[in-house]
């Protein structure tokens, strides 16, 4: 489900966690949330219980790359960084 700036972050985490007008994808579910809001909120927290710590870091990794793809830099607690060079680290 391609983001076109039609819905939320929050919105199409809801979509991918539900299966709402695609698969269930907790992957990408987690990593819309951590896009809306990098800090962890509660809907993270919940998505983590059902999650290994493999697909959790494959949801950031996937948030990372979505940040430097689209040029938005979101604060993180994982310790994403602005770099010179206009890249994320």
């Amino acid at each position: 489900m391609p983001f076109e700036g039609r819905m939320s972050h929050s919105g199409l985490a809801m979509c991918y966690e539900q299966g709402i007008g695609t698969e269930v994808d907790l992957v990408q579910a987690y990593k819309y949330y951590d896009l809306e809001d990098p800090a962890g909120a509660p809907d993270k927290r919940r998505l983590e219980e059902m999650m290994t710590p493999e697909q959790i870091q494959e949801a950031i990794r996937l948030s990372r790359e979505w940040q430097e793809e689209h040029g938005v830099f979101v604060p993180s607690y994982y310790g994403l960084e602005y770099q010179p060079d206009g890249s994320f680290k």
